[in-house]
C-alpha cells in the first residue's frame, strides 16, 4: 500500500481509501508515476579564444612626419615652413615600415609636399617683389 498526502490537512493517508480519515476530504486515487532519473545536461562546448594579432599602430616616423608637415603648412610663410623637408623625409621612412599603419605617413607626405610648394611660391613672390 502506498501513502499519499491529503490535499486539505496534509496528513499521510492510504491511497486505497476514498476519504481522508482525519478531515473527510475525498481522496482521488492518483496513479503512481515512476520516478524518472534526472538526465545530465549536455556539457557546453568549450570555446578557445583566437590569438590576438599584433598591434598595427602608426610608426613614430610617420607621426613625426605628419607633425612636421602640419607645422610646415601652418608656417609656410616663414622659415619654419622648412619643417616640411624633414616632414617629407620622416613620412617616407614611416611609410616604408612593414606591418604598420600608413595613414599618418601618407597624410604627412601630402602636407609636407603642399607646404613645400607654398613655401617655394612665397619665396618666389618675395624674390620678385624685392627685384
Amino acid at each position: 500500500m502506498s501513502m499519499i498526502q491529503c490535499p486539505n490537512c496534509k496528513s499521510m493517508v492510504d491511497n486505497s481509501g476514498a476519504f481522508c480519515p482525519n478531515c473527510g476530504t475525498p481522496i482521488a486515487a492518483a496513479p503512481e508515476t515512476p520516478v524518472q532519473p534526472v538526465q545530465a545536461q549536455p556539457s557546453q562546448p568549450v570555446y578557445v579564444a583566437a590569438p590576438v594579432p599584433e598591434k598595427r599602430g602608426a610608426h613614430g616616423c610617420s607621426i613625426a612626419g605628419f607633425v612636421c608637415g602640419l607645422l610646415g603648412l601652418i608656417f609656410c610663410w616663414t622659415y619654419i615652413g622648412l619643417l616640411a623637408i624633414p616632414g617629407l623625409i620622416l613620412s617616407i621612412v614611416g611609410m616604408s615600415q612593414k606591418n604598420r599603419s600608413k595613414g599618418l605617413g601618407i597624410a604627412g607626405l601630402i602636407l609636407s609636399a603642399i607646404a613645400l610648394c607654398i613655401w617655394l611660391i612665397v619665396l618666389a613672390a618675395i624674390g620678385i617683389a624685392v627685384l
